[in-house]
């Protein structure tokens, strides 16, 4: 009888203990570094097969980070601003005011500055060149609005929008995409098909058209975002939509862009985006650590985990960390150095 006393007396304690002892966050799923100078984003570490590991701005990174569930399309610009937050004034190279954008030449490596407006980001499929405003083109190339693209046999290429959303475009296509970045429910994309397939995603707040030679042959309300998938052929009847046309001929720079497996079946208004939980419900979040370093922020991918969206300083608080200040629905900045990107699920 007194040994059994003494060994429940010793698992009392190690319970006490452990109940005492800080929780850990969530596994580590990717890591990499954002240049504060030059934007260049670098994976060091992933649990996912990389093509590459080198990026030339967030937006390029932008695939990558949403494999990772570390962002989604609709957190994706408040990713963007939190890693920025993270680099000085003197070490920023203030992307935000100052765009960059691709003009193809002898050198594919220049780029030049313009004042203001959104920007396309273009990935292509291996990375092979498309025909941007006439001229080759590739992975890495920010495109300004009005631009015409057109893909060759077995190249397709993905523009990548920021909150605005995408464009998939389908190889053997040939497209001109406009785009307007304004605040409240006042953005649009357009895209004009001349021929082929493609695959326009827009955001919340953001209307969404694709016209052909015979007229409208898709449209996107503002309030909650969608997906329409297009295929129109000089001299045919008509375009075909949502049938998953474009999703069969390969649409994007890759099979999972633009959420291509599920466009098939995308109704003509488009899809409800994730609902928003009320705060007394628990949510599946994923936390991404930033912490400046030299010039840089290290950024730490974490897998995701299950918390009430209004208890994120308590849940970091938790694991030891606090002194945590939410700054935002998604960002937490803390005392320890390192600030926090929360993004739902």
């Amino acid at each position: 009888m007194k040994s059994f006393a003494i060994a429940l007396s010793f698992v009392v304690v190690l319970l006490f203990q452990h109940c005492d002892s800080p929780k850990s966050l969530p596994g580590v799923v990717l890591r990499g570094s954002y240049n504060c100078k030059s934007g260049e984003v670098q994976i060091t570490y992933s649990q996912k097969p990389l093509n590459r590991q080198a990026y030339v701005s967030l937006d390029d990174a932008e695939n990558v980070l949403e494999q990772a569930g570390l962002v989604s399309p609709y957190t994706f610009d408040n990713f963007k601003k939190a890693v920025v937050d993270n680099c000085t004034p003197e070490q920023s190279n203030n992307i935000y005011p100052n765009d960059l954008v691709y003009r193809p030449n002898e050198n594919p490596a220049i780029v030049i500055p313009i004042q203001g407006g959104l920007l396309g980001v273009l990935t292509t499929t291996g990375n092979a060149s498309v025909v941007v405003n006439g001229i080759s083109a590739g992975s890495g190339a920010t495109l300004a609005s009005g631009t015409t693209i057109e893909t060759s046999d077995k190249v397709g290429a993905t523009i990548r929008l920021g909150r605005l959303g995408s464009l998939c475009i389908a190889p053997n296509t040939k497209v001109v995409l406009e785009f307007d970045a304004q605040p409240n429910t006042k953005s649009k994309v357009k895209l004009n098909l001349l021929r082929g397939c493609g695959i326009l995603r827009v955001g919340r707040d953001t209307i969404g058209e694709v016209y052909t030679s015979k007229g409208v042959a898709a449209q996107m309300g503002p309030m909650v975002g969608g997906s329409s998938d297009v295929c129109f052929q000089p001299g045919s009847a008509g375009p075909v939509v949502n049938q998953g046309a474009a999703v069969d001929s390969g649409a994007g720079a890759s099979a999972v862009d633009c959420g291509a497996a599920g466009a098939a079946a995308m109704p003509p208004g488009g899809i409800r985006l994730p609902r928003i939980w009320p705060r007394r419900h628990r949510q599946r979040i994923s936390i991404t650590e930033l912490q400046p370093n030299n010039g840089s922020v290290n950024i730490t991918g974490r897998s995701e985990t299950s918390l009430d969206p209004g208890k994120k300083t308590q849940y970091l608080k938790e694991r030891g960390i606090e002194g945590c200040k939410q700054t935002s629905d998604n960002y937490v900045k803390c005392p320890n150095g390192k600030a926090y990107f929360l993004s739902p699920k």
